[in-house]
C-alpha cells in the first residue's frame, strides 16, 4: 500500500508540472529607445540588477548608465536655465534670455551623452542576450509510464 500511495503521490506531482519547463532566463527586447523584461518597462538600474550575473554586459550597462545619469543632470539644470526665464516672462518680468540661451546650449550638450547611453545600453543589451542564448538549456521533460521493466518514470534533459 505504501508503494501504491508513493506511486499516486509522484504521479500527481509530475503531471500537474504540467508542460516541459524550460531553464532559460528570458531576454531584453528592445523597442524604439526603451528596454522590457518579462513585460515591464526598465530603467538604468534594473538593467544593471538583471545583467549583474554577466560581466561584460553589466560592465557595458554601467557605463551606459553612467552616460544616462549624466545627460540627465544635465537636461534638468538646462531645463532650469531655461525654464526661469520664460517664467519671469510669462509673469511680466523681466527676463534674463542669456540664460535662456546657456540652458538651452546645456541641453544641446547632452545629446552626445544620451546617443553614448543609447549605442552602449543596445551594445549591452545584445551582449547579455546572446550570453542567454549561449548557455540556454534545453526543455526538461517528465514522462510517466510503461517501460520494459514495468512503469516507470523518465526525466529528459
Amino acid at each position: 500500500m505504501t508503494r501504491l500511495h508513493l506511486l499516486g503521490t509522484l504521479f500527481v506531482f509530475f503531471f500537474s508540472l504540467g508542460s516541459p519547463k524550460w531553464a532559460q532566463a528570458q531576454e531584453i527586447e528592445s523597442r524604439k529607445s526603451h528596454f522590457f523584461y518579462e513585460g515591464q518597462r526598465l530603467q538604468p538600474r534594473n538593467m544593471l540588477e538583471i545583467m549583474k550575473d554577466h560581466p561584460k554586459a553589466y560592465e557595458e550597462m554601467r557605463a551606459a548608465k553612467s552616460n544616462y545619469d549624466v545627460a540627465q543632470v544635465l537636461g534638468g539644470i538646462g531645463g532650469f536655465m531655461i525654464g526661469w526665464p520664460v517664467g519671469t516672462a510669462i509673469a511680466g518680468g523681466d527676463p534674463n534670455w542669456l540664460l535662456a540661451g546657456i540652458g538651452a546650449g546645456v541641453i544641446i550638450g547632452s545629446i552626445p551623452m544620451l546617443t553614448a547611453y543609447s549605442k552602449r545600453s543596445r551594445a549591452a543589451v545584445d551582449m547579455y542576450n546572446e550570453g542567454i542564448r549561449g548557455h540556454s538549456m534545453h526543455p526538461v521533460q517528465i514522462q510517466f509510464g510503461g517501460t520494459s521493466a514495468g512503469l516507470g518514470l523518465m526525466v529528459t534533459f
